[in-house]
């Protein structure tokens, strides 16, 4: 499944509950003060929903939302 960026964003906001507006592909996770470990556990269900299947330990060597953009095909 394809997302562009615009809706990533979106659908990341909406998970992790911080302001649409307040983020982008630049933004440093431990930057976002919802960045916690249901935060983790809510994008690992992210990123099930959009089909993308990270190798073990790659969700937790990404330091941006970029980063976690990368792993969705």
């Amino acid at each position: 499944m394809t997302i562009s960026t615009d809706k990533f964003l979106d659908r990341f906001a909406e998970t992790v509950m911080v302001d649409r507006q307040t983020i982008s592909p630049t933004t440093t996770l431990r930057s976002l003060e919802a960045w916690d470990s249901m935060a983790l556990v809510s994008v690992v269900a992210l990123l099930d929903e959009l089909g993308a299947k990270p190798t073990p330990g790659a969700l937790e060597k990404c330091q941006t939302i970029g980063d976690i953009m990368a792993l969705v095909p």
